[in-house]
């Protein structure tokens, strides 16, 4: 992009993400609507800076590039076993849908797809898919975490579909693993993976270790950094300049795509992490600046977790602008982590970097 033409960030989304009920679960559709309400009262929607895209509905054959036919199938009657309002759930008991979460699975893959379309089809730079149910749990056979269908790795698979897109990174900045995009694409090296996540042997699901980091032709191309709980953002901040960055800029993808879980920010009522609201527009601004001198700058984002609604609300917010180029609106104290977590994590860097040095140069 030339420095004088102006960034337009692409917001995702539609009423139609609410009828996914949920009853008292944490994951509510009021977490969108927090989102909204904030996005209008801060006038984005009219602001040339931003622009609302409407989503698409994937197809089943979509779904298919990623899940297996008889998790597709089970998700579609579970469905509709809800009617009457009579809510199921799937599979391990922590994922609930409604008579209408089928068809909003859809909507929310084909969120997802809008958003690299959108990118791909100059009418924005970047996106930001605003979308539930989340995604990055959900694995090629089986739905979990809240996650039916996997969003991310659906919007990874139609990235690579298109012309001139032959590799593609992607970032998951959540408190959890995202062990389902992790399982989907482990073994090849037309994705890159990167999880950062509160450590498996505290936080669920117990998984994403800095030895898991492909297999096969993956071998390498799958990063896990495990956090310690109470990590804060100078952690974060001096992992992604000595691990992250030099294996992003090195992949040199196509196109960066993210998976944004609101609940690693310290006042999340799951979270044993300690993100600050400027620490994940700070996260997803580096993420950007690797866009720009690899691919144009095409980042595509799709929510994840985050329960603590005006949290999340905040932390959307700041990402957008962090897209658009602009100033943080939301910056709040944020203290330094203790010399035993800095410990800890440079130790962690050290392990990372053993690990991943037969393909990678730091």
């Amino acid at each position: 992009m030339k420095p004088w033409m102006k960034m337009v960030t692409g917001i995702i989304y539609d009423d139609r993400y609410l009828q996914h009920k949920t009853g008292h679960h944490v994951e509510s559709p009021d977490r969108l609507i927090a989102t909204m309400n904030l996005i209008k009262e801060m006038n984005l929607l009219e602001s040339s800076d931003f622009t609302l895209l409407e989503p698409k509905m994937a197809t089943v054959d979509e779904i298919k590039w990623v899940h297996d036919e008889d998790m597709i199938e089970k998700a579609r009657l579970t469905s509709l076993k809800a009617k009457g309002g009579k809510l199921q759930c799937l599979d391990l008991g922590d994922t609930v849908l409604s008579e209408e979460s089928f068809d909003v699975s859809l909507l929310a893959a084909g969120g997802a797809i809008t958003a690299v379309d959108a990118i791909l089809e100059g009418k924005v730079d970047s996106a930001f898919a605003l979308v539930r149910p989340p995604g990055h749990h959900a694995n090629q056979f089986r739905s979990s975490g809240f996650c039916v269908f996997n969003n991310m790795a659906i919007m990874a698979e139609y990235a690579l579909l298109q012309e001139n897109i032959n590799r593609v990174a992607i970032f998951d900045i959540d408190l959890h693993h995202g062990n389902g995009t992790s399982d989907i694409f482990y073994d090849r090296d037309d994705v890159l993976f990167f999880s950062s996540h509160q450590d498996g042997r505290s936080q669920y699901p117990g998984s994403g270790f800095p030895d898991e980091i492909g297999e096969g032709k993956g071998e390498g191309y799958t990063v896990n950094v495990p956090l310690a709980p109470g990590a804060k953002d100078d952690v974060v901040q001096e992992i992604f300049s000595q691990i992250i960055k030099p294996v992003f800029l090195q992949y040199d993808p196509d196109f960066i795509l993210g998976s944004i879980g609101c609940d690693a920010h310290h006042g999340d009522p799951l979270s044993g992490l300690a993100f600050s609201f400027q620490g994940y527009g700070n996260y997803v601004k580096g993420f950007k600046e690797i866009a720009d001198k690899c691919c144009n700058g095409r980042v595509a984002l799709t929510l994840e977790g985050g329960y603590r609604v005006d949290n999340v609300a905040k932390i959307v917010v700041n990402i957008l602008h962090a897209l658009a180029g602009k100033e943080l609106p939301f910056v709040e104290d944020a203290t330094a982590s203790g010399d035993n977590l800095k410990a800890y994590h440079r130790k962690l860097m050290k392990t990372l970097k053993k690990n991943l040095g037969k393909l990678w140069t730091f």
